[in-house]
């Protein structure tokens, strides 16, 4: 990575860290943030997971992530908020290396510079929801996912190293929202149908 390159990315991560932590705390909860405030909030973890499902459908992966936010860090609205913004946030610096690995450099510049700005990331960036990790499991995911793809011809231990980090931001994504059932799915049905064209 050249110096240009190099400021570029810190400027864009610089942008959307303004995006995202700007202004966390000024609005009150909504409806579905309280939602995730009271399932995660229950003293047992066990209850976190298995209770309230008129409440919450979503999998547990995040409020229990949160559980242990509201233990440490605290209840108010920018704690909530905060695993969000620093999740959507480091989706800008993991659109440039994804894109790096697909296409260019420049690609990769451009999803981070659009990342970083784009309404919808930085939305959902600011919202005690899971839907930014779901965005960071998937992007760090399908980045691994193209390591696994490229090696699964080749040793295989260096395949079981990449079949194991792919594999756990699979579950990631699947525990965090049911999306990434989604994802995790149409990558395994890829995976499945290259290999089989492959070896024809």
């Amino acid at each position: 990575m050249n110096l240009w390159t190099a400021a570029a990315l810190i400027a864009f991560v610089a942008i959307g860290a303004a995006f995202r932590f700007w202004g966390l705390d000024k609005d009150s909860l909504w409806y579905d943030e309280i939602a995730s405030w009271h399932t995660s909030g229950h003293e047992r973890i066990a209850a976190v997971v298995f209770l309230d499902r008129d409440w919450h459908l979503h999998p547990p992966g995040y409020h229990l992530m949160l559980h242990v936010v509201q233990r440490t860090v605290g209840e108010s609205e920018f704690a909530l908020r905060l695993p969000s913004a620093i999740m959507g946030l480091l989706c800008v610096p993991l659109m440039f290396v994804l894109g790096t690995r697909i296409y260019s450099r420049t690609v990769g510049l451009i999803a981070a510079g659009l990342f970083a700005v784009l309404l919808q990331p930085v939305y959902y960036s600011q919202e005690a929801r899971p839907y930014a990790g779901l965005l960071l499991w998937v992007i760090l995911g399908t980045y691994l996912w193209t390591f696994l793809r490229e090696r699964m011809t080749k040793s295989a231990r260096k395949w079981a190293a990449f079949a194991f980090a792919y594999g756990t931001t699979a579950v990631l994504a699947c525990y965090w929202h049911y999306f990434g059932l989604l994802v995790t799915g149409l990558q395994a049905t890829a995976l499945v149908l290259l290999s089989v064209r492959d070896r024809r």
